[in-house]
């Protein structure tokens, strides 16, 4: 993280692979807003949330960098800072919750030659939800902060510009970009955002190769979360075509719960009988990574960004959970003479598998189980592979995993937090 293009100021080092795809988009417009004036009263949280509820959030607003599939939640803290310090949001009474994911910088110049990271397009991401302590103080700070903030013309003598960006639910929000001088790549050009939403101060950072790139992405980040958090505060909250994906990534995430970690994404359409490749979701249904969430130690440094893979799973929101019982149904019939042999990958990565049955499962609500043997290139024990899809109250949900006592504890899981 350099001073040259990064105006978002971590404060601390923080340990930085399924890309996010489509997301929701904000009511965001290019073009610069004026600076808002100050106020004398600053709204007060109508209802707040703790720390272990924010961590969801900040599972919702994660971006990755291209080529990332995983990165962790942590408890560190990035600084908000507008204006290259004059703006900087710092204070000890808060608790926060940040995910950050970073590229190598571009080989311009680099005598060792291209690297992987010179054709990616978004390459550093921060999303993080700070939970602001309770006094009235805390908020008249955090809100004058983000007066400061809007009010600085450059960074660094760098001219920042001020979007016009509407955050759903946020008291106050500000979002500004700058294109970084000699800066090649994805270090072009920077976005960064913050609001306050009740007591959940919210902050979105990217840089990419374009503007409208970046933008998008802190845009996207910053509504997202802003949505999660009635839902993470347990709030009535009607779902809507606005809010609908939200439910479901704060779903996923709230699975992962202290001791795991879901990374959440889009992916593409989902294939639960490997012989008839008939699919089931659809492209761009959202899923989730499950894995623990293993601590980084001096003998194995690296294990914070890997964990062990604990299921994948892939969600859909029907009207009610009428409707996600007869999808399910519609499933079983569907895939029910699912049977026989196949091959994928190539090389030391292909795989050999082999259906061995369906079978009723008595996850969730109710379901069913594809189960197949698993064969891969240079072991001679075959594992396990199972394709589970059961409904939880209004989800449909299909999950993979290769240890049956796995799929058990995260469908569990699914159950209790849907409370169904």
């Amino acid at each position: 993280m350099t001073s040259k293009h990064l105006y978002a100021v971590a404060a601390l080092a923080l340990s930085v692979s399924l890309p996010l795809g489509a997301c929701s988009q904000a009511d965001s417009t290019e073009g610069e807003a004026k600076p808002k004036a100050s106020r004398t009263a600053y709204p007060q949280p109508a209802y707040k949330v703790n720390h272990e509820q924010a961590k969801a959030i900040a599972a919702v607003g994660q971006r990755l960098a291209d080529g990332r599939t995983s990165e962790p939640i942590t408890d560190e803290f990035y600084a908000i800072d507008f204006c290259h310090g004059a703006g900087e949001m710092t204070m000890a009474e808060i608790e926060p919750w940040s995910t950050g994911s970073r590229l190598p910088s571009p080989s311009a110049n680099d005598p060792s030659g291209p690297t992987e990271s010179d054709s990616a397009q978004l390459g550093f991401t921060i999303a993080q939800v700070v939970v602001l302590g309770s006094s009235p103080e805390t908020m008249k700070w955090a809100e004058q902060k983000f007066e400061k903030g809007s009010a600085c013309p450059d960074y660094d003598g760098t001219p920042l510009t001020t979007q016009k960006v509407t955050v759903p639910g946020a008291s106050t929000s500000l979002v500004r970009t700058r294109s970084n001088p000699h800066a090649v790549g994805w270090e072009a050009h920077s976005a960064m955002g913050a609001a306050r939403v009740e007591n959940a101060l919210l902050f979105c950072f990217a840089d990419a190769r374009t503007r409208p790139m970046a933008l998008s992405s802190v845009t996207s980040c910053l509504t997202e979360m802003a949505y999660a958090v009635p839902l993470a505060a347990e709030q009535p909250v009607a779902i809507t075509d606005a809010n609908r994906d939200v439910a479901t990534k704060m779903l996923l995430a709230q699975v992962a719960g202290k001791d795991l970690r879901a990374t959440v994404s889009r992916r593409s359409a989902t294939l639960p009988c490997e012989t008839s490749r008939a699919k089931f979701l659809p492209d761009g249904t959202i899923g989730a990574l499950i894995q623990t969430d293993e601590p980084a130690t001096d003998e194995d440094p690296e294990a914070l960004e890997t964990g062990e893979l604990m299921a994948l799973l892939a969600a859909e929101r029907q009207t009610d959970p009428a409707a996600a019982r007869a999808k399910v149904a519609q499933a079983r019939a569907k895939y029910s003479t699912c049977s026989g042999r196949y091959s994928r990958g190539a090389g030391d990565a292909q795989q050999h598998g082999a259906v061995t049955g369906v079978s009723d499962a008595s996850f969730g609500d109710g379901g069913f189980t594809i189960t197949r043997t698993l064969e891969f290139a240079g072991r001679t024990a075959p594992g396990i592979g199972q394709e589970s899809i059961f409904s939880v109250g209004p989800y449909v949900i299909q999950l993979s995993s290769t240890a049956p006592e796995r799929a058990e504890a995260i469908a569990t899981r699914l159950k209790v937090v849907t409370g169904s």
